[in-house]
């Protein structure tokens, strides 16, 4: 059975209508090779002063539905293309992330993963668009002590905690970051008002924490984080790592986000990879979405995730040998981590060279929701 999405609504400004393609009926496209022979078929009525809209409205209507019909199926490639939307997403890498390691946490963090990615999946078959489920899934993803970022995030040397994040968009390669920011309860939140509301991409520090405090963004009850806890109790908690994600939506748009909380015991004033745009972040709709987790030195230094982008671009690889090109480039600078991706038809691949790294990914061309913590994976049928 053929599925169409949103077949009405399209016009001649629509990007599907390009030179030559066709012209506008009534808010569909129609062939240039149908248009003509409409209009021959017009001008030999009008040459036997004959005007089915007249004599015959019945045979108008059925002119009308006769042309529908052979767009629609004439289209129907095209049409369709548009269920190809899908999520990534990860909560970081590392070698102590496997079962074996994890214990009976393990099925928390499946059953996790597997809420957080069916939440964004529906946001994307309900229509929304990628910028909007990037957010809320990180945010979702923040909220959750299980990860470092937002709620759960680590402490550096001194006992305090400071956030990084960034988003991306791939319709126009619009982006938002910020880091070293201790207020906002979402930093996901703050990164995507530094791109929205800013004419700068970046602000860290204390220009960040002002502006977010200006901005409306929901502020940290920082007695309920569980850093607060943990240094008002004196005891230090290894958190599994960075949070991110990536999305592909029905109008063909990518976006990419990516949250954290640092590296554990870091020096003040340390920024990681993940709100640096190309290291840790990138969305180009040409290619893909990208997001990283792992030692964020080695990710800046090799510009992680543009150079999966740039693979695809100009390499002409796949988007899972891309990502493996990008994670070969961090290894043999001696970085460790992962990556997660999607390309612009709804293809997705992570890579990482780790025991393990916390994933999941749901997209349309499958009936399940993946779930990876090792080198397994888990799949959940819907």
């Amino acid at each position: 059975m053929i599925r169409f999405w949103a077949p009405y609504g399209l016009s001649t400004s629509s990007p599907r209508s390009l030179p030559g393609s066709g012209c506008g009926v009534r808010g569909l496209l129609v062939p240039r090779s149908l248009r003509h022979r409409y209009h021959c078929l017009g001008r030999a009525l009008r040459a036997f002063r004959f005007y089915p809209w007249r004599v015959a409205p019945r045979l108008s209507i059925s002119l009308a539905a006769y042309i529908l019909g052979l767009f629609m199926v004439t289209n129907a490639g095209k049409l369709n293309a548009q269920n190809n939307f899908g999520l990534v997403i990860h909560g970081g890498a590392g070698d102590g992330v496997h079962p074996e390691a994890l214990g009976d946490r393990s099925e928390i963090y499946y059953q996790t993963l597997k809420e957080v990615t069916d939440f964004g999946y529906e946001m994307l078959e309900k229509g929304f668009s990628s910028r909007d489920v990037v957010e809320a899934v990180i945010r979702k993803l923040e909220d959750n002590p299980l990860f470092n970022a937002g709620r759960g995030s680590v402490v550096n040397k001194n006992g305090e905690v400071y956030h990084d994040a960034s988003i991306m968009l791939g319709s126009n390669r619009n982006a938002g970051a910020v880091a070293g920011i201790f207020v906002a309860k979402n930093p996901i939140q703050a990164a995507l008002a530094v791109m929205e509301n800013t004419p700068h991409v970046f602000l860290s520090d204390k220009g960040a924490e002002e502006f977010v405090l200006q901005s409306g963004v929901p502020l940290m009850n920082h007695e309920d984080s569980v850093w607060y806890k943990n240094f008002t109790e004196q005891k230090r908690v290894s958190k599994k790592g960075t949070v991110g994600c990536v999305a592909l939506d029905r109008n063909g748009d990518l976006a990419a986000g990516t949250s954290t909380g640092g590296m554990d015991n870091k020096f003040p004033g340390r920024i990681g990879d993940s709100p640096v745009v190309g290291a840790g972040t990138w969305a180009d709709n040409r290619t893909c979405a990208v997001s990283a987790t792992g030692h964020g030195e080695y990710f800046i230094r090799s510009a992680a995730a543009h150079s999966v982008s740039a693979a695809m671009l100009l390499g002409d690889m796949d988007v899972q040998s891309a990502c493996g090109h990008a994670l070969q480039e961090v290894a043999a600078l001696g970085g460790k981590g992962g990556l997660i991706a999607i390309d612009a038809q709804g293809n997705f691949a992570w890579d990482f060279n780790t025991v393990g790294m916390f994933r999941a990914v749901r997209t349309h061309d499958y009936r399940a929701t993946l779930v990876g913590l090792g080198e397994e994976v888990a799949v959940y049928t819907h």
